[in-house]
C-alpha cells in the first residue's frame, strides 16, 4: 500500500486560494494487489482510492461556502460582507480574484493570529492510523 498526500481542494463554492499550498489536502491510496493471488490468467491489479482530509478547517469552511481562517501562503478571509460586499465567484479554473481592499483583510484578520492547517504536506501509516501532516 502507497499513500501519497498533496494540496486538491483550491476553493471554496467558486473562490480560489491565493497559493496552491493553501488548499486543502486530498490522501490517494494506491493498493498494489499481488497478481500470484488472482485467479489464473489474471494480471496483478491497482486499487485507487481517495479521500479529503476533514481538518476542523476544512469542515467549518465546507459548511460555511467561504473562508474562515488564515492560509500559511496568502489566502485570508475577507471582512464583513455587509460592508465589503461577496468576492467575485470566477470559479475554480480562473485565476483568483485580485487582493480585496486592505479595511477588508483587515478587518477580517486583525485579531486571527491562527492558521489553517491544511493537512496537506505528507501523510504516515503508524498506529494502525492514517495521519496528514502539515
Amino acid at each position: 500500500i502507497l499513500y501519497r498526500n498533496g494540496p486538491r481542494k483550491f476553493g471554496i463554492d467558486g473562490d480560489r486560494v491565493a497559493h496552491i499550498l493553501d488548499a486543502d489536502g486530498l490522501v490517494l491510496r494506491l493498493e498494489f494487489r499481488d497478481p500470484n493471488n488472482g485467479a489464473e490468467g489474471q494480471s496483478g491489479r491497482l486499487h485507487f482510492t481517495s479521500r479529503f482530509v476533514e481538518t476542523e478547517g476544512f469542515k467549518e469552511e465546507s459548511e460555511t461556502k467561504y473562508f474562515t481562517k488564515r492560509g500559511t501562503f496568502g489566502t485570508a478571509p475577507r471582512g464583513l460582507r455587509s460592508i465589503f460586499g461577496e468576492p467575485k465567484r470566477n470559479g475554480l479554473n480562473f485565476d483568483p480574484e485580485p487582493k480585496p481592499s486592505i479595511l477588508s483583510r483587515m478587518a477580517a484578520n486583525a485579531f486571527q493570529v491562527d492558521i489553517k492547517n491544511t493537512a496537506n504536506t505528507q501523510v504516515i501509516a503508524f498506529g494502525g492510523k492514517v495521519l496528514a501532516l502539515w
